[in-house]
């Protein structure tokens, strides 16, 4: 988020900017929940720094017209579509951070 700038702005600039997706912010509300994510080591040098990232997950039902839209840009180029129920069963492969925020998005 940016200073001044509310949950629902920081949603919708990020989806387009990441996705290609221009969501209304009405659409933005439903809130899952608000985690802390820190890791050891990072991509960027120093790569021994770690990394913390502080993120509130939503959830939002897209259309098929906006499901087929979805552009990646090159930063997410690897990126790919996974169910919750994926990420719960196969958890060994995800940080635990990922996998409390796939059960709270199923209950």
């Amino acid at each position: 988020m940016r200073k001044g700038e509310r949950i629902e702005q920081a949603l919708r600039r990020n989806l387009r900017r990441e996705l290609h997706l221009d969501i209304p912010e009405d659409r933005l509300r439903n809130i899952i929940g608000y985690y802390s994510q820190i890791w050891d080591t990072r991509a960027w040098e120093p790569t021994t720094n770690g990394c913390h990232m502080f993120s509130i997950t939503t959830a939002v039902n897209l259309t098929d017209e906006e499901k087929t839209s979805v552009q990646l840009n090159e930063e997410y180029a690897d990126s790919q579509w996974v169910y919750p129920l994926h990420v719960i069963e196969n958890a060994d492969h995800f940080h635990p951070c990922l996998v409390q925020i796939a059960r709270d998005i199923i209950r």
